[in-house]
């Protein structure tokens, strides 16, 4: 029915890209944070190797070093799993 409903409406649809997780991982805006995490991740997809991980994950580590890079004096805090 929702294949139907698009049809019809001529609604084009697609993959999320890395583009659209930066912001969702931030905890407040910041332009340079958002800018320089962007460009991180999008030099990331020059690398082949790299394909294979979703956008979520290269966008989540492209703000952690653009983070990190921004801010050297309090790197970001990695909690471990468990």
């Amino acid at each position: 029915m929702e294949s139907i409903i698009l049809k019809f409406l001529k609604f084009e649809t697609g993959n999320p890209t890395i583009k659209t997780f930066p912001r969702l991982f931030m905890k407040y805006p910041n332009l340079l944070l958002e800018l320089m995490g962007c460009y991180l991740a999008e030099l990331n997809l020059l690398v082949y190797r790299c394909v294979q991980f979703p956008p979520s994950v290269v966008a989540a580590s492209a703000i952690f070093v653009a983070r990190f890079t921004i801010d050297h004096e309090n790197p970001p805090c990695v909690r471990p799993f468990g």
